[in-house]
């Protein structure tokens, strides 16, 4: 016969309790990084991993061109363990957020000096391209992330801050952030390989706001961005007819656009000087995922080369 002491049992319960307790209490809360490009987004997790918990500001679309910041964003970045700027004058309010919260958060500006000098863009939904940073009178363009090698920095400069701040799970932020920098590099070499099928004389494309001049200057191909994001009923006849001389004068096959910019203004341009028009690309943000962790950058890399490479055939 087996007897069973109650006292026993239930001390040895309660240690155990108070061991798995003390377990969980041990496990550091998630480091809440604030963003508010879905660039910047993609490419933290995909370094962070399950260590981070990335927090968006600015409403839910990708594009922080447009991004307004509201009371509640502010207490995010106060609470924040780190921000993360893109840069480059792309999210400057969530810099100025980050100065004004009072928020003890380190601050990230993730794409810092990785900027080219832009076209001079007069269209005031694009102001951004004027980075606060830059000398004056010079115009920055912020898409750096089309250049899968400035992204190479951006990871590294990632991996840095969040080893920074979390020393103990450094070497998972050094295994995940080696995943990518070589995803970049496959990237890079895919991209020289599908571009090898467009005959040279054909690498002149216009874009409808300036925004693959990283991209191209990357992969030899001439990019011009002619401002025509408006709409057409805020565009002058007069405006039409120079947006039609610039388009001819480039002598671009085809004109590329933003698929979640469409733009009327465009079309005109497009029908008027003979141009093929393809709205298709993701020029200032990511494909729509729920997954992050560099999937939606590397496929919106991916898509926007095979639309290009496709269009561009004889």
């Amino acid at each position: 016969m087996t007897f069973y002491d109650g006292g026993l049992m239930f001390a040895v319960a309660a240690c155990l309790t108070l061991a798995t307790a003390q377990a969980v209490s041990e496990v550091p809360p998630k480091l809440q990084v604030v963003v508010a490009s879905d660039v910047a987004a993609d490419l933290a997790a995909a370094v962070g991993g399950s260590v981070i918990e990335v927090v968006r500001v600015g409403g839910l679309g990708g594009d922080p061109h447009h991004a307004e910041p509201t009371p509640a964003d502010a207490a995010k970045v106060a609470g924040a363990g780190l921000v993360i700027v893109f840069g480059l004058g792309l999210d400057a309010d969530l810099k100025k957020m980050h100065a004004t919260s009072g928020s003890r958060a380190g601050l990230l500006l993730l794409a810092d000096g990785l900027g080219r000098e832009g076209q001079s863009c007069d269209h005031p939904d694009h102001s951004h391209t004027h980075d606060d940073d830059a000398p004056p009178g010079v115009s920055t363009d912020p898409h750096a992330w089309h250049d899968p090698i400035k992204v190479i920095t951006m990871t590294d400069r990632l991996q840095q801050a969040f080893a920074e701040r979390r020393p103990a799970d450094a070497a998972a932020f050094k295994t995940q952030a080696e995943a990518l920098r070589a995803k970049l590099r496959e990237l890079d070499l895919w991209t020289k390989e599908q571009l090898a099928k467009v005959p040279t004389d054909r690498r002149t494309i216009v874009t409808t706001h300036e925004a693959l001049g990283h991209w191209g200057a990357r992969y030899g191909v001439r990019v011009i961005g002619v401002e025509m994001t408006g709409s057409e009923v805020d565009t002058s006849p007069t405006r039409i007819l120079e947006l039609v001389a610039s388009v001819r004068a480039s002598g671009a096959p085809v004109i590329f656009g933003d698929v979640a910019h469409r733009s009327r203004t465009a079309e005109v341009v497009a029908r008027e000087s003979g141009t093929r028009l393809v709205e298709t690309l993701r020029l200032d943000g990511l494909t729509p995922s729920k997954e992050m962790g560099g999937s939606a950058y590397l496929a919106t890399m991916r898509g926007n080369t095979e639309a290009i490479v496709k269009a561009l055939q004889p």
